[in-house]
């Protein structure tokens, strides 16, 4: 995967991929927008972003750290996880954007492999 210069002409460009469901895309929301806040909420970051070098390497660590733990992510909705079944080992994150979140995470998995 590469992480393109953040232009004006790059985030449009972006943008349109992420409405038609584009991995590279999803995965580059993040760098590309203001603080992260996804086209929907935010416009173009300018300046005030991670570096390329910098985002790449976050998303090389975010993929290794997927793999090493052999990290399941599902779209199971939190009432139907079986609390009881959890033990020390398990990890449950909650968020009101889960689908987003979980977009990001299968989108960046599924690209290192």
């Amino acid at each position: 995967m590469e992480v393109p210069e953040n232009t004006v002409g790059e985030y449009y460009r972006q943008r349109q991929l992420f409405q038609q469901g584009d991995r590279h895309a999803i995965l580059l929301e993040p760098y590309l927008t203001r603080s992260g806040g996804g086209y929907k909420y935010a416009g173009r970051c300018t300046g005030h972003g991670p570096t390329q070098r910098g985002y790449l390497q976050t998303l090389r660590n975010c993929a290794a750290l997927l793999n090493q733990h052999e990290v399941k992510i599902t779209g199971l909705d939190w009432q139907e996880l079986e609390l009881a079944a959890l033990t020390k080992d398990d990890f449950v994150f909650w968020t009101r954007r889960t689908s987003e979140l979980t977009r990001v995470l299968i989108a960046t998995f599924s690209l290192t492999n």
